[in-house]
């Protein structure tokens, strides 16, 4: 009896040796792939992130994304505003309605300023990653003459247009309107001075401004918010 107990004591010690070294170096193995992920997100343009950009861009978006800017002596110089805008039907009316620009960032931002562990962050940063991947695919769209999207950029579109109609189904009521089309705007502003950064009466100036295409909506989504 003896014997058989502290086999089994000595079994049990095995066994929560084994899975304390089989977690430490998953850990390990996680973090050196994370953070060879991030560094070859954040280098320039290498052999690596040109052959393989959609896994790099699926992992470090929108959790992880980061830029040499955040250091001196280059701090960030502009700020992204997003906005949207929709097509709206009534039945009073014949022909569709356009709202204003929304700006929908300005709201989700203060909330950060008030609660930097509020979940608009992760709200803000995924709003921006797929803001930021859209643009880039229309840069690339615009840069080459005959471009034809692969499988990544078809993806980052249907991705771009779930993010518009979850959006929308904030600013409109579904009850009176028929949501008839939406579409999306990226504002480069200059950024204000520190003083001035949650300061509501600072009119910063517009460096440019980006008008998508406009998106239909999708039916799965737009029901939802009925």
């Amino acid at each position: 009896m003896a014997n058989s107990s502290s086999s089994i004591k000595i079994s049990r010690k095995v066994r929560r040796r084994a899975l304390y070294v089989w977690l430490t170096a998953s850990f390990i193995g996680w973090l050196v792939i994370n953070y060879s992920l991030i560094v070859l997100h954040l280098l320039p343009l290498n052999a690596i992130t040109v052959l393989y950009p959609e896994p790099i861009q699926h992992y470090v978006n929108p959790f992880f994304n980061q830029n040499w800017r955040l250091f001196a002596p280059h701090p960030p110089q502009i700020n992204e505003k997003y906005l949207l805008q929709l097509s709206l039907q009534s039945d009073l009316e014949a022909e569709p309605q356009l709202t204003e620009w929304i700006d929908f960032t300005t709201s989700i931002r203060s909330k950060i300023w008030s609660n930097l562990l509020s979940p608009a962050v992760t709200h803000h940063r995924t709003v921006e990653a797929i803001f930021r991947s859209y643009h880039r695919f229309i840069m690339r769209q615009a840069s080459e003459g005959e471009y034809e999207p692969s499988l990544y950029d078809a993806n980052v579109n249907r991705i771009f247009n779930q993010l518009l109609n979850v959006l929308a189904a904030d600013f409109y009521n579904p009850q009176k309107y028929r949501l008839v089309a939406i579409r999306g705007r990226v504002i480069l502003e200059e950024i204000p001075p520190f003083s001035e950064s949650q300061s509501f009466d600072y009119a910063t100036k517009e460096l440019k401004a980006l008008t998508f295409d406009w998106f239909s909506p999708i039916p799965d989504i737009v029901d939802k918010s009925r």
